[in-house]
């Protein structure tokens, strides 16, 4: 009878903490998920930048003659 009762009280508190560290665990993974994704998501934006950057300040001038004749997809910034 008292084992019983202490395999019921032992396995109750079993579950509570892997509910607890379930919950825990699965906010901490999400908060790192959105943070990693934003640290991407600036890291592209900063590339797509400096690609157009480069393309209008290196690309475009030495296009420029043959723009006036023809498009040159080339000479569009990203």
């Amino acid at each position: 009878m008292i084992m019983a009762k202490f395999n019921a009280v032992l396995v109750s508190v079993f579950l509570i903490g892997q509910l607890l560290v379930g919950f825990t665990s699965h906010n901490l993974l999400h908060n790192n998920a959105r943070i990693e994704v934003v640290i991407h998501a600036r890291m592209m934006m900063e590339e797509d930048l400096s690609i157009r950057g480069y393309t209008v300040c290196e690309i475009k001038p030495l296009l420029a003659t043959q723009l006036e004749r023809k498009f040159l997809l080339q000479s569009v910034p990203t």
